[in-house]
C-alpha cells in the first residue's frame, strides 16, 4: 500500500535582531496574504529592524509529522509540532 504524504506550506514573520538574530514574531500564517499583512504592523513595533517572511514546508507520513520538520520548526522558528502541549 502507498504511504499517504501531505504538505503543509506555513509563513512566519521574522525580526532580524543585531543581538539575537531572527525572531518569530506570532504564530504561522496559512497565506501569503495574511503574512504580508503584518509586515508593516511589525515594522513599526520593531523600528528600524529588518522585517523578512520565511515559508516552512511541512510534511507528513501516514499522519505523522516528519523528523525533518519537527527539527526545522524548533530550530528555525522555536516552535512546537502543530498537536503537541508543553
Amino acid at each position: 500500500m502507498k504511504p499517504v504524504v501531505k504538505k503543509r506550506r506555513l509563513y512566519f514573520v521574522m525580526v532580524h535582531h543585531p543581538i539575537n538574530g531572527r525572531i518569530r514574531v506570532g504564530s504561522a500564517c496559512a497565506a501569503v496574504s495574511d503574512a504580508r499583512y503584518w509586515l508593516p504592523i511589525v515594522r513599526r513595533a520593531w523600528r528600524g529592524l529588518r522585517v523578512t517572511m520565511a515559508q516552512c514546508t511541512l510534511v507528513w507520513h501516514d499522519g505523522v509529522l516528519t523528523a525533518k520538520s519537527v527539527e526545522t520548526l524548533d530550530r528555525q522558528f522555536n516552535m512546537l509540532p502543530p498537536g503537541e502541549t508543553p
